[in-house]
């Protein structure tokens, strides 16, 4: 009922055999004020775009690690995590919740899977993405579990080009990345209090 050393070496070995080629490192960005494990064997630092350090892929997983980071109220965590929903490499359909000062979203569909979990600590937002190729299951969930055990906020958040806390979030400032955009657009008119809008029949036609 006893491993032996060599077994239990064999039994890790096997387990771990899953991220091969991973080269999961403990990351510091003193930028950004995050230390965390991420898979430099498929990606590489690419560029600050606040609020984001932008890891990209350097082989054949296309992968992207994106590190948030920026300062922020509860109106602006709010606002961002609305805005990272309208992202092309956030898929629609997947569970999110917010709770707090914590937030997540998973997302899905035949490319790629997301994952971005965030913080709201002392006015200071941090988090992180991982958007994984579809189909990858069981390697994306154990860099998930690696990433998120050993995310960790450290001194730094990244400032450039941002607005002050007390002032909205703007889709502008997920710079470097596409967002999803309407098919078309209609005016509208607001007649209640409840925000309730009245539009023709035809600008709404189609829409889910």
């Amino acid at each position: 009922g006893v491993l032996t050393t060599n077994q239990r070496a064999a039994l890790l070995a096997a387990y771990d055999a899953v991220l091969d080629g991973m080269d999961l490192q403990l990351v510091r960005d003193a930028a950004t004020g995050i230390a965390m494990r991420i898979p430099t064997g498929v990606v590489e630092f690419a560029a600050y775009a606040p609020p984001f350090a932008r890891f990209q892929a350097t082989g054949d997983v296309p992968a992207t690690v994106l590190l948030i980071s920026q300062t922020g109220d509860a109106a602006r965590f709010g606002a961002l995590y609305e805005i990272m929903q309208t992202l092309e490499v956030i898929p629609e359909n997947g569970p999110r919740a917010r709770s707090g000062g914590t937030f997540t979203i998973e997302g899905t569909d035949a490319d790629i899977v997301s994952y971005t979990y965030a913080t709201l600590e002392d006015d200071e937002i941090k988090g992180f993405s991982l958007i994984w190729p579809a189909g990858d299951e069981v390697r994306r969930s154990r860099i998930i579990a690696e990433m998120q055990r050993s995310f960790e906020r450290t001194d730094g958040v990244l400032e450039a080009g941002l607005a002050s806390a007390g002032e909205a979030q703007s889709v502008d400032l997920v710079s470097g990345l596409a967002g999803r955009r309407p098919i078309r657009s209609r005016s509208g008119f607001f007649v209640d209090g409840a925000g309730t809008v009245v539009t023709t029949a035809a600008a709404i036609e189609g829409c889910g």
